[in-house]
């Protein structure tokens, strides 16, 4: 008879990347992409706008984006990166090493959610957890982008390590998670709480003993108060006022939570791929425990901790990419817990699926790059001159090296792993890794020239006198729009009906591309410019007409 399985769960099949492979495969996960690069649209510019204004000296308990408040933002991951910056100078950019600070927390997402497999799975399988938190797809791009989000996931790890602890090292597991929640809110606030709280009513099954319920409750639940006491007493009653009345506005009514939950739904099976699917079959593999009277915890804690966090993502935050990153940490360290139950085929299929994927993705990485640095094939050529238009691409000897001792790595790994229920997901993990390390070794340049507001915002400060005064805005500029225009040309514009009743004789707008309205009687356009490509906006500067 043909065994469709793995042996049972008794038998050893530690994960292949332990020691220093696996923390060397982590840092090709983590390090590449996050320099040598400029502020990008959207999240990356937006929180390293904030962090030019700490750099600056602006800011502190209560951040600020340009010239305006950020009372929504938590301090924590903005301080750190601050200081990375500071410390880096000497080597890289400030932007550059503010995006070390999303390295740091990542790291100890990682490190925490390692700890935590090992408590619940076994010290062979601790591997398995980060494995697949790092193989998932959502978990890509916002962990190599200047991103606080990312401290909020090391601060989530670190509570899930502290309750799996509680077993062993009752008061030490408190400790964790007590210091963990105080992490959490100082990198995400008040409402990112609720999704750490509530696997707390948990105690009585992880607890050694009964009598230590109470004490590890309160142990627990006082470090996590300490925050948002010290928050309210440090902050002027204004800005306490502010800040509070942000944090109710996060809440959402029920409509906007069913969406938000709809939104979530149809999100994860691409965002949370692998680990979703493993945490599913973990819960039918290991179905008949839940009749019993004390299900495991390897299984009652990582699902208690994803519900949790799935009601407090869908009540408090619109539903985004970013937003379901605590979803992920619970789902991998569910679905570590049965890789070993999967069936033989299963797991041939699911890294046959990996290894075919990767190498084709991988070959058209190099067959683009081949199409922007030659012009071969040339019609890969012309549709990415189409998409960044007056890009030219150039030969980088250093970032070529890099990528093909990687290209060459993935085809020793695939070739030479030994047999084991965790083949795939290290071959998985590793292929995400050559795929981004592909990316950011021969892809960056043209990325960089498409979304960075630095020739845009050049051109502008070229078109303004030396000595021009106030520029006002009119209508909303984006958030990333603001940042860049305050990091690459030290432009902070004022409301156009300025409260301190300046007069500015230039001014800004951000239009659709194809708008060819004015500015309306007494103002005359001087210049107008957009990021290559950029279809949706265009930045538009006027000058008020004398008399």
């Amino acid at each position: 008879m043909i065994d469709r399985h793995f042996p049972g769960p008794a038998t050893r099949y530690p994960v292949p990347f332990r020691g220093l492979p696996l923390l060397l495969l982590l840092a090709l996960f983590l390090l590449p992409g996050l320099v040598g690069h400029d502020p990008w649209k959207a999240e990356d510019a937006t929180h390293l706008g904030i962090v030019w204004r700490l750099l600056q000296g602006d800011g502190g308990l209560v951040l600020q984006l340009g010239r305006d408040a950020w009372p929504d933002a938590m301090p924590l991951y903005y301080w750190t990166a601050a200081l990375a910056a500071k410390a880096f100078a000497w080597l890289l950019p400030w932007f550059d090493g503010a995006r070390l600070a999303t390295a740091l927390y990542a790291a100890l997402s990682l490190g925490f959610l390692a700890l935590a497999s090992r408590e619940l799975h076994g010290r062979d399988e601790s591997a398995s957890a980060p494995l697949l938190l790092a193989g998932c797809i959502g978990l890509l791009v916002h962990s190599h982008e200047a991103q606080p989000a990312i401290a909020f996931l090391a601060a989530q790890a670190a509570t899930l390590a502290g309750l799996t602890l509680l077993r062993r090292h009752p008061w030490s597991g408190a400790l964790v998670f007590g210091g963990g929640a105080l992490t959490a809110f100082l990198a995400a606030g008040l409402a990112a709480l609720p999704g750490l709280l509530l696997p707390l009513v948990l105690l009585p099954w992880l607890a050694p003993r009964k009598t230590l319920v109470a004490p590890l409750l309160l142990l627990s639940l006082a470090l996590a108060a300490i925050g948002p006491l010290l928050w309210s007493v440090l902050l002027t009653p204004a800005q306490a006022g502010v800040w509070w009345n942000g944090e109710l506005a996060q809440l959402r009514s029920l409509e906007a939570g069913w969406r938000n939950a709809l939104v979530l739904l149809n999100m994860l099976p691409w965002y949370a791929w692998p680990a979703l699917p493993l945490a599913l079959w973990t819960l039918w593999a290991r179905r008949r425990e839940w009749l019993t009277a004390t299900p495991a915890p390897a299984l009652l804690l990582p699902l208690a901790a994803f519900l949790a966090s799935f009601l407090t993502v869908v009540s408090t935050v619109d539903a985004k990419s970013v937003a379901a990153l605590p979803l992920l940490a619970p789902l991998a360290l569910l679905g570590a817990g049965g890789i070993k139950t999967l069936r033989r085929g299963a797991t041939n299929l699911f890294d046959w699926f990996g290894m075919m994927t990767f190498t084709v993705a991988a070959a058209l990485i190099w067959l683009g790059w081949s199409a922007m640095v030659f012009g071969l094939p040339p019609k890969i050529a012309r549709n990415f001159v189409k998409l960044a238009p007056g890009f030219e691409g150039s030969f980088a000897l250093f970032p070529v090296l890099f990528a093909l001792a990687l290209s060459a790595a993935w085809f020793w790994l695939i070739f030479s792993s030994p047999r084991s229920p965790y083949r795939g997901l290290t071959h998985w993990t590793a292929g995400v890794t050559l795929l981004w390390g592909l990316v950011a070794a021969l892809w960056f340049p043209w990325v960089d020239y498409g979304k960075s507001y630095r020739p845009v915002v050049a051109g502008l400060t070229q078109a303004l006198p030396a000595k021009h005064g106030c520029v006002a805005v009119r209508g909303e500029l984006s958030p990333a729009l603001k940042a860049s225009l305050d990091i690459f040309g030290d432009l902070r514009p004022l409301p156009l009906t300025s409260s301190d009743g300046k007069r500015c004789d230039w001014m800004l707008a951000l239009v659709p591309v194809k708008s060819s309205g004015t500015a309306g009687t007494g103002w005359e356009r001087v210049w107008e410019g957009a990021r290559p490509g950029d279809k949706t906006e265009r930045l538009r500067l006027y000058q008020r007409r004398a008399g």
